[in-house]
C-alpha cells in the first residue's frame, strides 16, 4: 500500500499525519516492512525516524528522503522492497505533489478549519478531480485536522459547511483528529500518540480512525468512512 499526505498550504499537521500513519502500520504489522518517505526538503519526518531509532520498545521503520524525479523513479521500483510506503509530501504546487497524486493508492489531505486553509481546498479539489479522470480508483479525503477542543468551538461545524459549497470531488472524513498537546509532545520523541505516555486516549482514539481510514482495514467501520 502506498499512501501520501499532501496539501496545498503549509503547517497543516502533514507530518505529524504521515509519522503517525508509519509507526502505526509497523505496530499493528510486525511482519511488514514499512518505510516513510520524507519528500519535504526540511526533514522534519526524518528527523522524527532518528529519534524513534533511539528506542528499543518501538516498532521501527525505515526512512528514506527523495526528492523531485529521485523520488519517482523510488516510487516505481519500491514495492520490490517494502510492503508499505507513506510519503510526507511538501506543500503547495510542486512536482512531489503531482508525482504523489499519480503514483500511490490512497491520499490524505489535512485541513484546518480555518479562512486561510479553506480557501486552498478547492485547488486541491479540482486537482484531485483531474487525476481521477485517468485513475478513477485513487482514493482521496480531506481530513480536519487541529480542530480547537474547547467546548462551544463552532470551527469544525463552520468548515464542514463550507465544504459542502466549495468542494465537488474529494470527501471529508467524518471525524476530527483535534489540536492535542499529546499528539506534539509524542512526535518530539519519536513516537505515535498511542506509544506516548500517559496515554491520551481521545488523541489515540482519533489518530485510529485516520489509520483505519487511510489502510482500509478489514475493522473499518462506517464512522471513520467519508
Amino acid at each position: 500500500m502506498k499512501i501520501a499526505v499532501i496539501g496545498e498550504k503549509g503547517g497543516t499537521g502533514k507530518t505529524t499525519f504521515a509519522t503517525n500513519l508509519a509507526g502505526w502500520r509497523a505496530r499493528r504489522r510486525p511482519d511488514s516492512k514499512v518505510v516513510l518517505i520524507d519528500a519535504d526538503r526540511q526533514g522534519s519526518a526524518s528527523y522524527w525516524v532518528g529519534e524513534r531509532q533511539e528506542q528499543d520498545d518501538v516498532a521501527q521503520i525505515d526512512v528514506l528522503q527523495k526528492f523531485g524525479d529521485g523520488l519517482g523513479v523510488t516510487l516505481s521500483t519500491i514495492d520490490h522492497f517494502y510492503d508499505d510506503v507513506i510519503l510526507d509530501i511538501p506543500p503547495g504546487d510542486v512536482p512531489d505533489q503531482g508525482i504523489a497524486l499519480n503514483s500511490v493508492d490512497r491520499i490524505i489531505v489535512p485541513v484546518q478549519p480555518g479562512i486561510f486553509d479553506m480557501w486552498t481546498v478547492t485547488l486541491m479539489d479540482s486537482r484531485v478531480g483531474e487525476v481521477l479522470e485517468d485513475r478513477p480508483d485513487l482514493k482521496v479525503w480531506f481530513v480536519l485536522n487541529r480542530v480547537p477542543t474547547h467546548r462551544g468551538n463552532i470551527d469544525s461545524r463552520e468548515a464542514r459547511e463550507a465544504f459542502k459549497t466549495h468542494c465537488d470531488t474529494v470527501p471529508l472524513a467524518r471525524f476530527d483528529i483535534h489540536d492535542r498537546v499529546s499528539v506534539r509532545r509524542a512526535a518530539m520523541s519519536g513516537r505515535t500518540v498511542e506509544e506516548y505516555e500517559p496515554v491520551d486516549e481521545r488523541a489515540t482514539d482519533e489518530m485510529n480512525q485516520l489509520y483505519k481510514l487511510a489502510f482500509g482495514d478489514e475493522d473499518d467501520d462506517d464512522e471513520t468512512q467519508a
